[in-house]
């Protein structure tokens, strides 16, 4: 697994059990398939919008299931995540969006309020208009070139000795602990897992 790539290999398990429950929140259910489709809609309006690869992307939304779909979005276009927690002030967002170069920030409609917190060098973009349309059966981002060393995540530390600081996660290191933590728990078509901490804390990847 040490040169497996973190997005083949989640692709491939969305298309290996397409009709699984992927995700379940306040009654909601998503299958692997509707998730692939998503998250695949997402990086491919990530590319028609011109970002390149590597960009930093923040995460500004309200709606956890939305914040999945875009965290796998941006993965799949080769990008980097910084998750912007909704709870944080709004000097604290400012400095963690300059600190990380954050060039996008996504967001969605409960959190629109992003728009009047960034000056006009950051773009923001909601997640709702890059959903509008659907998306296509025949849409594949397959054919991306990613590497074991790319980033794929920015964290930020706690902040309580000062300013939070930003950890950059490699896309090696991320799957190495994923497949890690499956073995050593024993984890299996049918597991069930309950996600109880906040996006902007990196446990969250686990």
């Amino acid at each position: 697994y040490k040169e497996e790539i973190i997005q083949k290999y989640m692709v491939n398990i969305m298309k290996e059990y397409p009709k699984h429950i992927a995700i379940e929140c306040e009654g909601e259910q998503i299958c692997y398939k509707e998730l692939h489709q998503i998250s695949d809609k997402i990086a491919y309006e990530l590319k028609a919008a011109n970002i390149g690869k590597q960009a930093h992307i923040g995460v500004y939304m309200g709606n956890k299931v939305s914040i999945i779909y875009a965290m796998l979005g941006i993965m799949k276009a080769g990008c980097v995540f910084v998750p912007l927690d909704e709870e944080y002030t709004t000097n604290r967002l400012i400095h963690m969006i300059h600190t990380a170069d954050i060039q996008l920030i996504l967001y969605d409609k409960a959190k629109s309020d992003i728009q009047g917190k960034v000056d006009s060098r950051v773009k923001t973009l909601s997640i709702e208009d890059m959903l509008r349309g659907g998306y296509s059966e025949s849409l594949s981002i397959d054919e991306e070139i990613y590497q074991p060393d790319d980033k794929l995540y920015i964290y930020f530390t706690s902040g309580t000795t000062g300013n939070p600081n930003a950890v950059v996660g490699e896309n090696k290191s991320l799957l190495h602990f994923i497949l890690w933590e499956i073995h050593e728990l024993n984890i299996g078509v049918g597991s069930r897992v309950s996600q109880l901490t906040s996006s902007s804390h990196d446990p969250y990847l686990r």
